[in-house]
């Protein structure tokens, strides 16, 4: 590369100039004048790194050729999305914001500057013009790939033309679209651009300096191809992979591909596709010394930006490596999580992820895990085994640590033990009865009057019993409690949450579930061929979540009935969704969503309580509710009436399959489940309303730990277990090496339960002879997917990958959901969606009820589906069969 003398622009001595023409050596740049882009690549240059000299035409520059043309006024109204087709289209605004910034006069002191700066850095050459806006290659938001770049601008009018082109791609959809959900407004953001020697590059590439999946930093992953580096980030080119050991810098893997084309500057300006030649495509584009040199720079790199892992992209050119560009890698887990075992608690121990775990998707909190999982459950169960079999049980035998326990966790994940405990030595064990008509006897009388002992069961003693607790505690004032108080309550909630789901809930569950599987072990006996199951009949019934659904609807269609309202929400977004409401004075719709939230916001998004409910953050309802608001093609009513039409058509249709006496059968069972059929989510409905409560209780007490300096953030209380949080209250007003402990303890469970998030747990672990191993993947291919058959239906459309509740905004309406599960608060996300994919859950998880209750179809329990299918993927799924098939990717 050409030798350039040291840049300098204050030698005009006017301020103006300083502002809007700053030399990337420049100490003191800043994000709000340069951008990210160009603030990182100050940074590696400062400390001596390769980057190619450069100016930054500032964010002065953009602002004085906006006010200018006086386009701020325009390019807010033209950046509001239009509602179309179910979704939100930024392509209009887009398309007139490009004219207005092409049609814009350039001021004479940009044009200025510009000139200056073509004259100092492409006098003699090309330069390369790239955006850096001033909300991108931050931690948070990178918008990779969402502003432009052009290589090899030549001459004055090709320079301004690619700084115009540089401005407007600060308005293209998808910048927009992305801000949008961010909840940035268009008066926050500004766009600088950098002005770069232009670097011909022979080979060019992008480097990892962690492994972008697990997080794991012990080896540097390097992408590379012959020819500049636009072929590669566009796609249009499959690069050479390199894996290099970042302490030895050796290479450790490495694959070849077929490079076929390379993009090339031209003499004129501008830039070539050509091919490579069938001698070199397939020929290694770097060598061992140029990839330990790069290792070396990109190790550099790190080190400058605060040692986070970086996302670097580079350019050899005469022997040299340049660096172009540097960002955070985003997402990565905080904690490397590699070599991860999967063992059964004990060697004769079979755990499944099904039944409660279902509504714990993700690893759990310190404090969930001892005071409900390990305790809480651990006791109830306990009590109900006592009560079942007196004979062979007594309480203290069911209870840790002399027993086995019923709900484990591997690495941080919640499991449910299939069996019960061996009786304690001296007790015989109930005879095993082989006499079938003396079991038989015994099974009649243990379901005879079930459905009616289970309803007074539940709901004359267990759910009164868990309201009455609820009610008591939720006016309770937290900070007028002591210490130990607090953490006492927060005790007595976990374990009334626990009693509440053994002696109520569970049974609900066990109840609906008896009567589908006799329904379909009906159908099989009987009309196997006909391919007849029960979730065709159990569609369009009345439910909690339809209720909540219904609630939202009737929101959202009030809202599009004001035009000035509609307007407002659309140009706000979800993220000021209340305060639009607020502002706009709007107190009828405003009373409902407040309504909405106090009557459904306890139900739980995951049942670990380190989770806040939508009492607590009601965003997702925003996200939601929003959605239903651009989206003028669902009608909640019509839905309902269809389902009920095609749950009477199916029952005509398979009841004039039988005969009288089969008939007379069927509808017996049917009835049966028919009627119960809604007990399962009115149970569900009260799963975790105490949690806001035990909340409150351990926020308040985060707060007196985080005064006494045994905490750093309020919420580390959740990553202490009770006897560490009762040692900290003991050690109030006392200076301790303890405090400094309980700290390091906190912030490093946080860390690895955020790590573990990047897991995928095994949907069973260890083995029993009972229950015999499911098929494996490679028994259906690398692209069918096998899993519990629970919504009839077939669809095919795209994949819309959600697994928090932070991504609800994300759910693209006519998508085909995919998640780790749901629950009760994920109901919202139902209308806008085809199809139901999950890793667990079964036939009476939340989501197969609620999917039939949509007239979607849904497959539950695939493992992993959300990690083997991306957003975008075309996938069909069969919720007959219980299959889903990835059709592209």
């Amino acid at each position: 590369m050409r030798k350039r003398p040291e840049l300098n622009v204050s030698s005009t001595g006017a301020t103006k100039v300083l502002q809007m023409l700053i030399s990337l050596e420049e100490l003191d740049l800043t994000n709000d004048r340069v951008g990210g882009k160009a603030l990182t690549l100050a940074k590696l240059l400062k400390v001596g790194l390769p980057v190619p000299r450069g100016m930054v035409l500032s964010t002065c520059a953009y602002r004085e050729f906006v006010d200018s043309n006086d386009l701020h006024r325009k390019i807010a109204e033209l950046s509001i999305p239009d509602a179309q087709s179910r979704s939100l289209v930024f392509e209009n605004g887009e398309q007139q914001i490009t004219k207005l910034f092409e049609n814009g006069t350039l001021p004479n002191s940009v044009m200025n500057r510009l000139s200056e700066a073509y004259e100092l850095i492409g006098a003699n050459g090309p330069v390369a013009v790239r955006s850096s806006g001033t909300a991108e290659d931050l931690e948070l938001s990178s918008f990779a790939g969402q502003h432009r770049t052009f290589l090899n601008v030549v001459g004055i009018d090709a320079l301004v033309q690619a700084v115009v082109g540089c401005w407007a791609s600060l308005w293209s959809s998808t910048a927009m679209a992305y801000r949008y959900r961010l909840g940035l407004r268009p008066g926050e953001v500004a766009m600088a651009v950098v002005i770069q020697e232009m670097v011909p590059s022979e080979v060019s590439g992008v480097a990892f300096t962690a492994d972008p999946t697990s997080g794991n930093k012990s080896k540097i992953f390097v992408n590379a191809s012959f020819g500049l580096g636009e072929a590669l980030v566009s796609g249009k080119v499959n690069p050479d992979l390199f894996v290099i050991d970042r302490e030895t810098q050796e290479i450790v893997e490495y694959k070849i591909h077929n490079k076929l084309i390379k993009v090339i500057p031209n003499d004129k300006g501008g830039v070539s596709v050509i091919d490579v030649g069938a001698d070199k495509k397939s020929t290694a584009s770097m060598t061992s010394a140029d990839l330990q040199r790069l290792t070396r720079l990109a190790l550099q790199t790190e080190a400058a930006i605060g040692n986070k892992p970086q996302d670097l992209e580079w350019a050899l050119s005469e022997g040299e490596i340049h660096i172009l560009q540097s960002r955070p890698i985003t997402s990565l887990p905080p904690i490397p999580t590699d070599d991860v075992k999967w063992d059964p608690p004990d060697e004769n121990a079979l755990i499944l992820r099904h039944q409660l775990v279902e509504h714990i998707p993700g690893p759990v909190c310190t404090l969930f895990e001892e005071t409900y999982l390990r305790v809480g459950l651990q006791e109830a169960w306990g009590r109900n085994l006592a009560k079942n079999y007196p004979k062979t049980y007594r309480f203290e035998h069911s209870q840790p640590p002399w027993s086995f326990i019923v709900h484990p966790t591997v690495n941080g994940y919640a499991y449910k033990r299939v069996g019960t405990p061996k009786p304690p030595p001296g007790v015989k064990p109930r005879r095993n009865l082989k006499n079938p008509w003396i079991r038989r006897l015994l099974w009649w009388r243990a379901m005879f009057r079930q459905r009616e002992r289970w309803l007074n069961k539940w709901k004359n003693q267990a759910l009164p019993t868990y309201n009455e607790i609820r009610r008591k505690w939720e006016p309770v004032d937290e900070t007028k409690l002591e210490s130990n108080q607090l953490l006492n309550v927060i005790w007595l909630l976990a374990r009334c949450e626990a009693d509440h789901w053994f002696n109520g809930i569970y049974f609900g569950v066990a109840l609906t579930r008896n009567h589908e599987i006799r329904l379909n072990q009906f159908f099989e006996k009987f009309a196997k061929e006909e391919g007849f199951v029960s979730s065709q009949l159990l569609t369009g019934f009345d439910s909690y979540a339809l209720r909540a659904q219904r609630d939202l609807f009737d929101m959202a269609k009030s809202i599009r009935s004001h035009e000035s309202l509609f307007r407002s929400v659309l140009r706000e977004g979800p993220t000021r969704f209340r305060k639009t409401l607020e502002q706009e004075a709007n107190p009828g719709i405003l009373k409902g969503l407040e309504k909405h939230i106090t009557t459904y916001g306890k139900q739980i998004y995951t049942l670990d309580f380190v989770e806040p409910t939508p009492v607590e953050d009601p965003s997702p309802i925003y996200e939601n509710l929003f959605a239903l608001v651009i989206d003028d093609e669902y009608d909640f009513y019509e839905q309902q009436s269809n389902l009920k039409n095609h749950r009477q058509e199916a029952i005509r249709r398979i009841s004039s399959h039988f005969g009288p006496v089969r008939r007379l059968q069927f509808h017996r069972l049917l009835r049966r489940a028919q009627r119960d059929y809604h007990l399962r989510e009115e149970a569900l409905f009260y799963l975790g309303h105490v949690w806001p409560t035990l909340r409150r209780m351990a926020l308040e007490l985060g707060r007196r730990l985080v005064n006494h300096g045994h905490l750093e953030y309020v919420d580390d209380i959740f990553y202490l277990n009770t006897g560490e949080i009762s040692s900290a209250i003991d050690m109030y007003g006392r200076s301790s090496t303890r405090q400094l402990d309980l700290k390091k303890k906190s912030k490093s469970r946080k860390l690895l339960r955020e790590s573990r998030k990047f897991l995928t747990p095994p949907l069973r672990i260890g083995r029993d002879p009972n229950f015999p191993d499911p098929p494996t993947q490679e028994d259906f291919g690398p692209n069918l997917f096998k899993g519990s058959a629970v919504s009839p239906g077939v669809v095919e459309a795209q994949a819309c990958v959600i697994c928090d509740t932070k991504e609800f905004g994300s759910m693209k309406p006519g998508a085909i959901l995919v998640c780790p599960t749901t629950t009760p608060a994920w109901t919202p996300l139902f209308p806008h969606a085809t199809g139901l994919v999950t890793d667990i859950g079964g036939l009476l998880a939340h989501g197969s009820i609620v999917a039939r209750e949509y007239g979607i179809p849904a497959v539950l329990g695939l493992g992993d589906a959300t990690r083997k299918i991306k957003t975008g993927d075309l996938l069909t799924v069969d919720g007959d069969a219980g299959t889903v098939k990835i059709h592209k990717r």
